[in-house]
């Protein structure tokens, strides 16, 4: 009895499309950066070595962090310059930044399963399967370690063990 490539690479009842999350066979990494004692900071190294590994990111922020984040990122190191744009720029500048900025969760974002998420918001961010990897940056103020606990719990019953890195001793 033959077999049909298409039905031995995907789920019966689901469409053979690329972009198609329910087709994905891969589950979203996801990684706690925990005590970052400057959590600014740490994201604009953390933006600028994914930057230069040739990485794609959208990055959401509280609002009221957006302005002091992208300030950080025009002069992290002297000349470099990290380029970013944010999601309400127009749509040519968006498509040549490999950082996106956030302020909230956007209501869509093209080819998430190519790009990496970044919260250094407070909330626990749904959709987030939609992107190949998670890294969620916690600080060593205690309520945000507290919201970070429950967005682990969160992964933990979505069937997600989340890796963990201690920046505490950095």
């Amino acid at each position: 009895m033959a077999i049909s490539l298409s039905s031995a690479r995907h789920p019966p009842n689901v469409p053979a499309r690329p972009d198609c999350v329910a087709c994905r066979l891969t589950v979203t990494e996801v990684v706690f950066h925990f005590n970052t004692a400057d959590k600014r900071a740490h994201a604009c190294r953390l933006l600028r070595k994914a930057y230069l590994q040739g990485a794609r990111l959208l990055v959401v922020a509280e609002p009221q962090e957006l302005d002091p984040l992208d300030a950080a990122l025009w002069t992290l190191a002297g000349r470099d310059f990290i380029p970013h744009a944010r999601l309400n720029d127009p749509a040519g500048l968006q498509a040549h930044s490999p950082i996106l900025l956030a302020g909230e969760w956007p209501a869509g974002v093209p080819h998430p399963q190519d790009m990496v998420l970044v919260n250094l918001s407070h909330g626990f961010l749904s959709g987030f399967e939609q992107f190949s990897r998670v890294i969620e940056l916690v600080s060593q103020d205690l309520p945000d370690r507290e919201r970070a606990r429950g967005r682990w719990k969160v992964y933990r019953a979505a069937g997600i063990e989340p890796e963990h890195h201690d920046f505490a001793a950095c």
